[in-house]
C-alpha cells in the first residue's frame, strides 16, 4: 500500500524530474560562493602558519675583539658558531603536529561547505514549492475569472443576487493576494540563491523536486573526522609536552686567536628544563581526555539526531502520500465545474466546495515541501 501511495505522489508531480539541474546548480554554488572562497583562503593561510617554525633554531655566530694591557700583550679575536638542537624538530614531531592541524583546517572548510550547500538545497526546495503554488494559483485564477464571467452573466439576467456575484470576486481577490505573496517570496529566495552562487544568475523553473538523496559525506561523517583530528592534535600535544622535558643540545665551533697563539675546537652545551616544563604534560593529558569525551558525546548526539531526522522524514513521506491519495479520491473539481456551468449549483455553493478542494491541494503542497526539506536534512546529516 505504501508503494502505491508513493507512486501516486510521483504521478501528481507536474513537470519532469531534473536531478542533474539541482546537482549542477549545487556544483556552481560550491565553485562561485564567496564565503567558501574566503574560507578556502583562510585555510591556506592557516596551513602556512602551521608549517612556520618547523625548522631548527637559527645558528648563532659571535665575533669578539679584545685589546690587551699592557700594550705589548696584543689583541685577541674570538669566533664562535653554535646551533641549538631540539628533539621535537629532529624527530619530526613538529611536522606531524602541523599535518594534524592542516587536517583540522580542512575539516573546518568541509563543514562550512556543507552548511552553504544545505542552505542552497533548502532554498531550491522552497523555490520549487513556490513554483508549484504559483502554477496552481494561476490555474485557480483562470477558473475564478471564468466563474466570475458566468456569475456576471447570471446577475445581468437576474438569476443571482449581488451577494452571490461578490463570491467569485472575493475568491479572485484571495487568489491574487496569494499569487503576489508567493511571487515575492520566490524572488527573495532566488536573490539569496544568486548571492550563494557568487552573483551568478540563477533560473529555477522546476515544479518537480529532485534534491540529492545522498552526498556521500554529510555532517555526521565530517564531524567524526573533526573529532578524530582534534584527538590526534591532543595526542601530539602530549608528545610535544613530553619532548620538552628532553634536554636541548647546543653544538658549535669556537676559535681563540692571539698574536702568538691560536686555539680552536668544538663546543657542546646542554639546556636542562628543570622548571620551565612543569605541569605541561599534565595539562596536555587533560586536554586529550577532554577531546576523547567530546568525541564520544558529539558522535552519540549526531547519531540520535540522524535517527530522529530519518523517522521524521518517513512520517512526512507517509503523510504526503496520504494526502496525494485523498486528492485523487476526494477531489470533485471537475464535477463542480460542470455543475456550475450548467447552473445546477450557485456561485456560493461552488465557492465553498471548490475552496475545500483548493485547501486540500495546498496542504498536499506544504506536506510535500516539508517532506523534501526533511529529506534534504537527512541527506546532509549522513
Amino acid at each position: 500500500m505504501k508503494k502505491i501511495l508513493f507512486w501516486t505522489v510521483l504521478v501528481l508531480l507536474p513537470g519532469k524530474m531534473q536531478a542533474e539541474d539541482f546537482a549542477t546548480l549545487l556544483q556552481q554554488i560550491e565553485q562561485h560562493n564567496p564565503t567558501l572562497r574566503a574560507v578556502r583562503d583562510g585555510v591556506e593561510a592557516e596551513k602556512l602558519e602551521n608549517h612556520t617554525g618547523l625548522t631548527l633554531a637559527d645558528p648563532e655566530v659571535e665575533f669578539s675583539h679584545f685589546w690587551g694591557r699592557p700594550a705589548g700583550v696584543g689583541v685577541r679575536n674570538d669566533v664562535s658558531v653554535s646551533q641549538t638542537l631540539d628533539y621535537a624538530t629532529l624527530s619530526g614531531m613538529k611536522r606531524r603536529m602541523a599535518r594534524s592541524r592542516d587536517e583540522l583546517a580542512e575539516v573546518g572548510y568541509e563543514e562550512r561547505r556543507l552548511q552553504v550547500l544545505l542552505e542552497a538545497s533548502q532554498l531550491m526546495v522552497e523555490v520549487v514549492y513556490l513554483n508549484r503554488c504559483i502554477t496552481e494559483h494561476r490555474q485557480q485564477q483562470q477558473e475564478m475569472q471564468h466563474a466570475l464571467k458566468l456569475s456576471e452573466k447570471a446577475y445581468a439576467e437576474g438569476r443571482i443576487t449581488r451577494l452571490e456575484l461578490n463570491t467569485p470576486r472575493l475568491a479572485l481577490a484571495e487568489v491574487h493576494a496569494s499569487l503576489c505573496e508567493e511571487e515575492m517570496l520566490r524572488e527573495q529566495a532566488l536573490l539569496r540563491l544568486r548571492y550563494l552562487n557568487g552573483e551568478q544568475e540563477v533560473t529555477l523553473q522546476d515544479t518537480a523536486y529532485s534534491v540529492p538523496k545522498s552526498l556521500g559525506r554529510g555532517f555526521l561523517a565530517v564531524s567524526r573526522q573533526r573529532e578524530e583530528a582534534e584527538q590526534r592534535v591532543a595526542e601530539q600535544e602530549v608528545r610535544m609536552a613530553r619532548s620538552a622535558a628532553v634536554p636541548q643540545l647546543t653544538a658549535g665551533y669556537a676559535s681563540e686567536m692571539t698574536q702568538e697563539e691560536k686555539f680552536h675546537g668544538f663546543t657542546l652545551g646542554m639546556n636542562v628544563p628543570l622548571w620551565s616544563n612543569r605541569r605541561n604534560v599534565k595539562r596536555a593529558k587533560a586536554q586529550l581526555a577532554a577531546a576523547r569525551s567530546e568525541q564520544q558525546d558529539a558522535l552519540l548526539r549526531l547519531k540520535y539526531e540522524y535517527e530522529a531526522k530519518k523517522a521524521r522524514a518517513e512520517r512526512l513521506r507517509t503523510y504526503a502520500a496520504t494526502l496525494a491519495g485523498q486528492l485523487t479520491s476526494l477531489s470533485s473539481k471537475e464535477i463542480l465545474h460542470a455543475a456550475f456551468q450548467r447552473g445546477d449549483v450557485s456561485a456560493l455553493d461552488y465557492y465553498v466546495e471548490i475552496k475545500s478542494d483548493y485547501e486540500l491541494r495546498q496542504k498536499f503542497f506544504e506536506a510535500e515541501r516539508d517532506w523534501q526539506l526533511a529529506e534534504v536534512e537527512l541527506a546532509f546529516s549522513s
